[in-house]
């Protein structure tokens, strides 16, 4: 089923930058403007529940995601010298971009840089399948999807970063006991 109206009426996401509406607004347009099945789907999808969600066109994203984290288990297993065997799971396909992401990634200087790194390689995918179909049900879940990605980078501040260090340092110095 074509979307066009919804597609065409939502504004542009940037990964970063201010965000011209939230993951409730969109839902409840989505509500307004889909169909029940397709409504459900894409708060399934919107849930982290993707398999669920119904919908084909996922399935690269999905298999994209998988390949990705089997791909940084691996690189911390042999960074830590432990079998990686039980931290992945199968999946179809192969994609070679989702390894040099998790590569990239793994080398990043720090924590917020590496975390970036694995974003836009998600949001890149996720742009990917929506061209297959600007208007189609797919390019509304993944729109929904970058959102969320986008609501998670607005919510992380260089002041939470220090909180979330002091925190760690803190409990890391409790632990010792010093």
């Amino acid at each position: 089923m074509s979307y066009a109206y919804f597609m065409a009426s939502l504004p542009l996401l940037w990964l970063q930058g201010e965000l011209p509406l939230t993951s409730p607004e969109f839902l409840d347009m989505g509500r307004r403007l889909l169909s029940a099945k397709d409504f459900r789907g894409l708060e399934a999808a919107m849930e982290g529940r993707l398999e669920e969600a119904g919908l084909p066109g996922l399935r690269r994203y999905v298999h994209a995601e998988i390949q990705l984290r089997d791909a940084l288990a691996r690189l911390r297993a042999a960074r830590a010298g432990v079998d990686a065997n039980p931290f992945v799971r199968p999946f179809a396909g192969f994609d070679s971009a989702a390894e040099s992401a998790a590569a990239a990634a793994m080398s990043a200087t720090n924590p917020l840089e590496r975390e970036l790194s694995l974003d836009q390689f998600r949001w890149g995918v996720l742009e990917e399948i929506s061209a297959l179909d600007a208007f189609g049900l797919v390019a509304v879940y993944s729109y929904g999807l970058r959102l969320q990605i986008a609501e998670k980078w607005q919510r992380l501040s260089e002041a939470q970063g220090e909180i979330a260090v002091e925190t760690i340092v803190k409990d890391n110095v409790a632990g010792i006991g010093l």
